[in-house]
């Protein structure tokens, strides 16, 4: 029985045959042939008839050569310079391939549908103090839509998130939004002011989940001094608070909420706008040894401002202070029973 070492050595001279015919054949198709003898044109043909019948022959001794040399030897990884193959796996072994345009409006690679697939993608040359890495540039719709489908198979599990930023010593995520088109390009009829973040939570999603150890949670700046638009603006259409903020540190003496205001309008503000129903625009409650509310202010802790009434209400709540139009005190024990106070 042959060795390795001998099938080696006898698909080498195969193939050094198979060859060596090829090249005589594409010289005879080539080159025109002298004219020979009619005693030698028969000859002719059938050698080159037999030539070309031997060729599968040995190209299947060729082919059994790639098999036999396939079992010891693994294939090689891509070299650089080969072309890129489409539906095949392109493997470029640790050489970079590059993509650029000298032209900045043309594209050096267009993918219009199906996208892109990537385990992990890293876009940009990770340079400290650059403009940027990824930018993404569109006049209309979405600039980058984003969708994370987790699929969750218990109550144990959660759903993953969209997008994760990560800052080191710097934001995480900046947005900005513009109201106008660039280039000095004129406007239409009906401006309608570009959104700086818009999200959206479905059904128990939180709409925003922001964590952090030692800095703010969330930090916004309104720059325009001259502007009368809210600075924040919160709209609820369920049951729940417009707005809960909870301080679970039993050492935490500020205020759960604070405001500030440097003008002349109020640092806290509470409006109950129904007509039907006898809401309460700031409600202040203590705990078992504290106080419901604490005032303090240089013309007066308290002002009750009189009503244009002439007297007071026909009833009310026990406990109530009402001052009427001739600036009389009153104060409501239940029902329809009032003293006047002052």
């Amino acid at each position: 029985m042959a060795s390795n070492r001998d099938l080696e050595q006898q698909v080498t001279e195969l193939t050094q045959k198979l060859e060596a015919l090829q090249a005589a054949v594409m010289r005879r198709e080539d080159v025109p042939a002298p004219e020979q003898p009619a005693d030698h044109a028969a000859d002719h043909v059938v050698s080159r008839r037999g030539l070309l019948t031997s060729l599968p022959v040995l190209a299947a001794a060729g082919a059994g050569a790639m098999a036999l040399s396939g079992l010891t030897a693994s294939p090689a990884a891509a070299a650089a310079g080969d072309p890129l193959l489409l539906g095949q796996s392109n493997d470029p072994s640790d050489q970079t391939t590059s993509l650029f345009m000298t032209n900045s409006t043309d594209y050096a690679l267009d993918v219009t549908t199906g996208g892109i697939h990537a385990s992990t993608m890293h876009i940009g040359d990770g340079q400290v103090n650059d403009d940027g890495d990824l930018t993404v540039l569109r006049y209309d719709d979405y600039t980058l839509y984003v969708e994370c489908r987790n699929q969750v198979s218990s109550s144990a599990d959660h759903g993953g998130s969209a997008i994760y930023a990560d800052g080191f010593m710097a934001a995480a995520i900046v947005v900005d939004g513009y109201e106008g088109l660039p280039n000095g390009q004129s406007q239409p009829n009906n401006v309608t002011p570009g959104l700086g973040l818009d999200i959206t939570g479905h059904d128990s999603s939180p709409g925003i989940h922001v964590k952090t150890d030692a800095a703010e949670l969330l930090h916004a700046s309104q720059g325009d001094t001259s502007t009368s638009t809210d600075a924040a603006q919160i709209v609820t259409h369920g049951l729940g608070r417009g707005l809960y903020v909870q301080s679970v540190n039993t050492s935490n003496a500020n205020g759960t909420i604070t405001g500030v205001n440097a003008g002349s309008g109020a640092g806290v503000w509470g409006t109950n706008s129904s007509s039907s129903h006898a809401g309460i625009g700031v409600v202040g409650v203590g705990g078992t040894i504290g106080r419901g509310g604490r005032f303090r202010g240089g013309a007066a802790a308290v002002q009750l401002q009189p009503s244009t009434a002439s007297t007071h209400p026909g009833s009310g709540q026990a406990g109530d202070l009402f001052v009427d139009a001739s600036h009389r005190l009153w104060f409501c024990k239940g029902g329809t029973t009032w003293h006047q106070l002052a």
